[in-house]
């Protein structure tokens, strides 16, 4: 498909000359709203010396970068490096907010602490963040390993839309005012897409850890439904399932919201509640068929589940 398209080179400079009046003219950054026409991607685009943002806001589509496809929806954000051509082949009322900027935006300063920042390399495809350097070569091979799609959540999708929104504005005024302001703003856009990354990063490992240990997690639910009414703890449900009772808490508690604990102690209420309501088995009998022991103690967890003692849930249900 690549060698359908026609190759057409495209340098900041000449980029910037096309947008006069804005603040193009006076920082290395443009901004545009595209709305893709898949069908009418006849060229294959390469940015000679700048990188670009988008931001999709609406639709979905297929961006083949470097000659990869990555299909993108709305809430999905990408930098793309310099260098690299593209095109998009295919797309359903697709559009973008995209920023395209040379790394001459930033000083040395501002690029060291932002390639430091958590996640703001891996909103990058490609091998080079901004610029070829020492830097940017010793992230690279982390960058391949960790990298992810950033998809925002509509709250975080709606705090991004403001701060485009804010620094559109700016970059339309076209006045020194807004040059100078602009890029902090840039600044500020970057550094909260990377703490995004880092949050979205971490939920999709907890997601992942989740689902590699479902079986784990119903191994262990079957087990605590099978022995509730005897002492179980919960090392020995650990221990059934091959983990430590730490880590046994923790897998748990992602899985099925609620800490094993938790999960024993509804199992023992609710066989509790049958039999008040079911019979007229003495209430210390009670509390050691569900698993309780003590009618002290069964008496305590019922009255903080139901804000009732026992005799007073049998005779309500009565």
């Amino acid at each position: 498909m690549l060698t359908s398209l026609r190759f057409l080179s495209h340098s900041f400079a000449e980029m910037r000359s096309r947008v006069p009046t804005t603040t193009a003219s006076l920082v290395p950054l443009l901004i545009y709203r595209d709305i893709v026409d898949a069908t009418a991607q006849t060229v294959l685009n390469h940015h000679h010396d700048f990188c670009s943002l988008y931001l999709v806001r609406r639709g979905s589509g297929i961006h083949v970068i470097d000659g990869v496809e990555f299909a993108v929806a709305r809430g999905d954000v990408y930098v793309m490096g310099v260098g690299m051509p593209h095109y998009f082949h295919s797309g359903d009322h697709l559009e973008t907010d995209t920023i395209h900027f040379s790394p001459t935006i930033f000083d040395r300063e501002t690029l060291e602490i932002l390639i430091g920042t958590p996640g703001f390399h891996s909103l990058y495809i490609g091998d080079d963040v901004l610029e070829k350097d020492p830097e940017s070569a010793r992230v690279s091979a982390e960058r391949s390993e960790a990298r992810r799609w950033l998809h925002l959540t509509p709250a975080a999708y709606a705090q991004i839309e403001g701060e485009m929104t804010e620094l559109r504005t700016e970059y339309l005024r076209g006045n020194s005012e807004s040059a100078l302001l602009i890029r902090s703003l840039f600044v500020r856009l970057l550094v909260h897409l990377s703490r995004f990354y880092t949050e979205y990063a971490a939920r999709e490992k907890r997601h992942a850890e989740v689902n590699g240990h479902e079986r784990t997690v119903a191994a262990a639910v079957r087990f605590m439904e099978e022995k509730f009414a005897s002492p179980l703890r919960i090392e020995q449900v650990a221990a059934h399932v091959y983990l430590s009772p730490d880590r046994f808490t923790e897998v748990f508690a992602a899985a099925m919201g609620r800490t094993p604990r938790d999960y024993l102690r509804h199992l023992r209420l609710e066989r509790a509640k049958t039999l008040l309501t079911g019979s007229q088995v003495p209430i210390s009998e009670v509390a050691r068929l569900s698993g309780f022991g003590e009618a002290p103690y069964f008496t305590r967890a019922l009255r903080a589940a139901t804000g009732l003692t026992p005799r007073a849930y049998r005779n309500q249900k009565s």
